[in-house]
């Protein structure tokens, strides 16, 4: 967890937040004296888990921290899951490119095109994606 105590972040303070999040995410945790929501709102979008706002109260800290970490993993994991249905719409997106191609080739229809496709990846143990870039390229 990176701790982060500054009476108002400004704009270096958000965009080290930022480098950091993205290069190696982890919980953020920035307790400030700035009341502004908008401010707030730039700072969660920077990557932080938890905005404090009124200094550090040591019987707090616990609790605090456990729900900045809890918060990170959520979005971790909300961020993978984006992340792997991107992955499968992108492959559908080549699967369907190279269905659509290999109708023209063959002059067959959609459903004998697909057919096609998934003989040829059972006959070389291959996913099917692969088949498709096989044909596209």
């Amino acid at each position: 967890v990176i701790l982060i105590d500054t009476e108002s972040p400004g704009r270096d303070v958000m965009e080290q937040v930022c480098l950091v999040s993205r290069d190696q995410p982890r919980p953020i945790v920035m307790f400030t004296d700035e009341h502004d929501p908008g401010v707030m709102r730039r700072a969660i979008q920077s990557g932080v888990s938890a905005y404090i706002v009124e200094g550090i109260q040591a019987s707090r800290l616990q609790p605090i921290l456990d729900v900045a970490m809890a918060r990170f993993e959520s979005d971790q994991a909300l961020r993978a899951q984006l992340q792997a249905r991107e992955a499968q719409l992108a492959e559908r997106k080549r699967i369907e490119l190279a269905k659509g191609l290999l109708m023209k080739m063959k002059h067959c229809g959609e459903e004998e095109a697909y057919t096609l496709m998934r003989r040829q990846a059972m006959s070389r143990q291959q996913k099917l994606i692969q088949v498709a870039e096989h044909v596209v390229h």
